[in-house]
């Protein structure tokens, strides 16, 4: 996989994972143990404005990547390529409220499998899945009523509960796995284990909505950029954080207009909705292109994409 991060990590923990780290700890210890004078709604507006301006831009990108890897050439091919990863992106957020539920479910292993992606280019899949198994299982295990509580807002009660079950029982199968593999790992690799280390206390300090946005903010989104897009960076890091952002603010602008329209009773609702469905419905066609791009091979012009700075985190 050309694209793939340096398959030997650098024994030194990367910096990305000691700010995830730290920041888990401080938010965490924030939340737990201090008065912070904001109710619910202006945490979904702090989350939901981290995830669009920290997450967001990195998918916001995929135009360019189409780009890089010859999937349009001209501006009729360009129009072409986005009308028709808009179409996709409506019609996922059709099959979401047809059967919200099963796209719930399909959204979570989607991510599961992106995720896992982080670990898996370095051949780490071991560290990739089981992280990604703390991600998913362990909101459910050390918070099931605020879990419950969340995912009733799409799904209902009843459902909530199920999916509460089952994803329990992945976090529980989870946490013995993670102390192997990070034993197994922190001699040679410190940062698989320390990055699970962080997942691991993050699952029980944080909320899950503040603990996936860490990771999708903190690790994610920057691993994407650095393992796609590093040589663009350092040629034009300002014309790349441009084009991801002009991409964003119309997701923004819909999400805003979308949550502003509701009365306040529903507008938790309509932050939950937001947030799941919006993501559900743009991670597939971002996951697709992924995959036909990284299964192409190389750079159209036959070279290898260059890990940047990042390449490590």
């Amino acid at each position: 996989m050309p694209t793939a991060l340096p398959k030997n990590p650098a024994r030194r923990p990367p910096v990305l994972t000691i700010v995830h780290l730290a920041l888990t700890v401080t938010v965490g210890i924030g939340l737990n143990s201090l008065s912070i004078p904001w109710d619910a709604h202006r945490q979904w507006l702090a989350i939901l404005a981290l995830v669009a301006f920290f997450g967001l831009p990195h998918g916001a990108l995929d135009p360019l990547l189409a780009y890089r890897y010859g999937l349009w050439r001209t501006p009729l091919a360009a129009v072409i390529g986005v009308l028709a990863y808009l179409a996709l992106v409506g019609l996922m957020l059709v099959f979401w409220r047809w059967r919200t539920a099963g796209a719930l479910a399909v959204f979570l292993g989607i991510t599961a499998w992106h995720f896992s992606g982080d670990w898996r280019c370095q051949e780490a899949p071991l560290t990739g899945w089981t992280s990604v198994a703390l991600l998913l299982g362990l909101p459910a295990l050390a918070h099931p009523q605020v879990f419950v509580d969340l995912f009733a807002l799409v799904l209902g009660d009843a459902t909530a509960r199920n999916f509460r079950m089952a994803l329990a029982a992945i976090g529980a199968a989870a946490l013995p796995l993670a102390l192997l593999v990070a034993a197994r790992v922190h001699r040679n690799a410190p940062a698989q284990a320390l990055e699970l280390f962080a997942i691991g206390i993050g699952g029980f300090l944080l909320p899950p909505l503040w603990f996936f946005t860490l990771y999708f903010c903190v690790l994610h989104s920057p691993r994407h950029i650095a393992r796609h897009f590093a040589a663009d960076a350092r040629m034009a890091s300002r014309r790349l954080w441009l084009i991801g952002f002009a991409f964003t603010l119309p997701v923004v602008g819909a999400a805003v207009w979308y949550v502003s329209g509701m009365p306040r009773s529903q507008v938790a609702e309509g932050f939950a909705q937001t947030l799941l469905a919006g993501l559900f419905a743009l991670t597939v066609p971002h996951v697709l292109l992924l995959e036909w791009a990284e299964r192409r091979g190389g750079l159209p012009d036959g070279r290898a994409g260059t890990p940047g700075p990042l390449a490590g985190a």
